[in-house]
């Protein structure tokens, strides 16, 4: 394992532009806050938290492909396969590019996005916004889970194609879905539909900002984490099984 963890590395900072890459997509994140509220360091934390999930939309659909191409990469160069060639276990090989590839660009993008942030926290303080703390965790266990998703969208398609499939999966699977859920729905949001929402990442990031933060909603954060991660795995564990590697 360690060993697979460190060719990772090797081929993060060296195979490709990698490191370039995210180096512009953190550049990206703080320049986004700017680009949605230009007089936000004149803000407080609680009036900047509408363009907190206005940039964070942002994040939610470019971050995971930045995951999905890094790995994808390595089997568009056929260098990936090498790590099934030369005996190691598939569960390793997936965890490898997880604890790289995913949780290394997760860091940096929180780190990004926390930069402003903490500059006006500094200069204007925060207002009247509870469960600080407990927001910032769960809005990186978010970030945590769309970079995870990438990674192992692209073991489980073992291409490029997979920052495509992770965009689609972002940007019009759950608003696909909450929009079928409203129609089923009447007019008035029944309970059933709001523990629905608080599982999908799109309506987690809005009110990880703007909403309640309760033990329900947490459990829902960590769970659709482990959910996903797990179901993407497994598909990821049984395409690397049966490919046959020549």
């Amino acid at each position: 394992m360690n060993r697979l963890v460190r060719a990772e590395w090797y081929r993060f900072l060296h195979a490709g532009h990698f490191v370039e890459w995210l180096i512009i997509v953190c550049a990206v994140i703080i320049s986004l806050m700017w680009a949605v509220e230009p007089d936000i360091l004149s803000l407080n934390i609680e009036q900047m938290l509408p363009a907190c999930v206005e940039g964070s939309m942002s994040i939610q659909l470019f971050v995971p492909v930045l995951v999905a191409v890094i790995v994808g990469f390595g089997y568009m160069r056929k260098t990936a396969y090498y790590e099934v060639m030369a005996g190691n276990k598939i569960s390793q090989i997936i965890l490898s590019k997880v604890v790289v590839d995913a949780i290394v660009v997760a860091v940096c993008a929180f780190a990004a996005f926390c930069v402003i942030p903490a500059m006006a926290y500094i200069r204007n303080g925060l207002g009247d916004v509870n469960h600080v703390g407990e927001r910032v965790a769960l809005f990186f266990v978010i970030l945590l889970h769309i970079c995870i998703a990438g990674a192992l969208m692209a073991t489980a398609l073992r291409h490029i194609i997979a920052s495509v499939a992770i965009y689609l999966r972002f940007a019009a699977l759950e608003g696909i879905l909450s929009m079928i859920l409203l129609l089923i729905a009447s007019e008035e949001t029944p309970k059933w539909l709001e523990i629905v929402q608080e599982w999908l990442v799109v309506n987690q990031i809005t009110q990880v900002f703007l909403g309640e933060v309760t033990a329900r909603f947490t459990v829902a954060v960590l769970g659709s984490l482990l959910l996903e991660a797990a179901f993407l795995y497994v598909i990821s564990y049984i395409c690397m099984k049966k490919k046959l590697y020549r």
